[in-house]
């Protein structure tokens, strides 16, 4: 009996927030362990349950815990009842930005420190307020329209002439900044056109017979390029599409982001190149440094701060083949015990905002 007791103490005790068990982080040395909040992705969601596996790694080393946001509830609420647990500090990604005005206010009100992970605001006002709160710490983000431009000028040289694009709603920002980038790269490339611009296709199924009816409609289309996508068999839906016209050999697939399996997309010989992250779970785990060394009282920078992690090009079997368990594996370990360490302050004095952003940049240029 007493040992069924033990036992059962110990489940509640690791199994100590909804949805995501992890083991506390060890104690700082007064004794503090902090707890970080984080609303918009959980360890359910595909591509970051790396994020959570990395957190959860990194608690042998840290003195943090997290917990999770509802994802049955909206962002505001989600937050509002992080808050009344009492967490330290916040991490944040929403998809539509005008609900941070809210958040600003509930975070304000709390002098609760918080950031956002993968979003650059756009709204000049909602950036205004949020950047007026001392409260805010910055964001962690690709340069969206560099890497639009980058991915378009990258197909171009490959061959591509007669292009469609398959990308998200009107209103997404992500892919509103993509399509800019494209848009202000095309100028420049002589005899590319875009032929047509399909929105929102979401599954595998739909994927497979839009690109079929594109190809019916524009015969001579060459290259079909994915800006963004929520779903993540999409460019195997795209791929089916053209070999169900037999036109694999004349028509090539490009993507903004790298398919979750971007060696079995080389392997079909449709996909010609990809451009982005390695894994998303990186954005939010830099932007969780940024917040740890804020609450533990040693901050990066005087007020907020952005920033950035470029895209990688991936155009062969070879390239995708060397990132591939990077990209695969949710147990994949993105950083050393020796480098968790040198991006605490606390333990790297002279780390501040310009080395961290080094650091960011050096890290990606390694894959």
């Amino acid at each position: 009996m007493k040992k069924s007791v033990i036992i059962i103490l110990f489940l509640v005790l690791l199994f100590h927030f909804p949805g995501y068990g992890a083991e506390s982080g060890v104690p700082g040395k007064e004794g503090k362990m902090y707890c970080i909040g984080i609303v918009g992705v959980t360890h359910k969601d595909n591509p970051f349950s790396q994020l959570y596996n990395n957190l959860q790694m990194m608690q042998q080393f840290l003195p943090f815990e997290i917990v999770e946001g509802s994802s049955d509830m909206s962002p505001a609420d989600s937050v509002r009842n992080l808050i009344g647990r009492d967490i330290d500090g916040l991490m944040l990604f929403v998809s539509d930005e005008n609900v941070l005005p809210t958040i600003c206010g509930l975070c304000e009100e709390a002098k609760m420190p918080w950031g956002i992970f993968l979003w650059q605001i756009q709204d000049e006002d909602i950036r205004s307020l949020c950047e007026s709160s001392q409260w805010y710490i910055g964001n962690t983000g690709e340069r969206e329209e560099e890497t639009g431009a980058e991915m378009i000028r990258r197909a171009y040289d490959m061959g591509a002439r007669r292009i469609a694009l398959i990308s998200e709603e009107m209103w997404n920002v992500t892919c509103i900044q993509r399509e800019k980038g494209i848009m202000d790269a095309l100028p420049d490339l002589q005899g590319m056109e875009i032929v047509a611009t399909v929105r929102a296709v979401q599954d595998k199924q739909d994927a497979e017979k839009i690109t079929a009816d594109l190809i019916d409609a524009w015969p001579d289309l060459d290259s079909v390029l994915i800006v963004g996508t929520k779903g993540v068999m999409v460019p195997d839906g795209v791929i089916e599409g053209i070999k169900s016209r037999g036109k694999k050999e004349e028509i090539s697939l490009f993507s903004i982001d790298l398919p979750v399996n971007l060696r079995e997309c080389f392997d079909s010989g449709v996909l010609a190149a990809a451009y982005g992250l390695p894994a998303l779970s990186l954005d939010p785990l830099f932007l969780f440094f940024d917040l740890f060394n804020y609450i533990e009282g040693y901050p990066l920078t005087d007020g907020h701060q952005s920033y950035y992690l470029h895209a990688v090009p991936v155009d062969n079997k070879e390239r995708a083949e060397a990132l591939s368990d990077f990209i695969q594996n949710p147990d994949y370990r993105f950083l050393t015990k020796e480098q968790i360490l040198s991006l605490r302050k606390k333990e790297n004095p002279s780390l501040d905002g310009e080395r961290f952003q080094q650091f960011i940049t050096d890290y990606i240029d390694s894959l």
